[in-house]
């Protein structure tokens, strides 16, 4: 038991460190304070979204942006009228060999 106790005040103790590293390390990142205004996203979520677009001048457009990530919702037209649904979720796939 006290073995354990003592893996885990390790593993805090890395944690911590590699926390204080990625903040440093985010400290300069120009997208990072933009994306923390955001309401819900703090630094921890602003580096992983920043980490993932890379450099936001390769995508042509906002529209783009969320259609890599997945993160439009869909929209069923019929006439003239419009009803938007869930999140399309059609971004980049996160599983191996996709």
């Amino acid at each position: 038991m006290l073995a354990a106790l003592a893996m885990i005040d390790g593993l805090d103790r890395e944690i911590a460190q590699i926390d204080r590293e990625l903040k440093a390390l985010s400290a300069d990142h120009r997208y990072i304070p933009l994306l923390q205004s955001v309401p819900g996203i703090a630094w921890v979520l602003g580096y992983t979204i920043a980490a993932e677009i890379g450099d936001i001048h390769r995508v042509a457009s906002p529209k783009k942006l969320t259609g890599y990530t997945g993160l439009c919702p869909r929209v069923d037209r019929s006439g003239s009228s419009h009803r938007r649904g869930q999140l399309s979720h059609a971004g980049r796939s996160t599983r191996a060999g996709r």
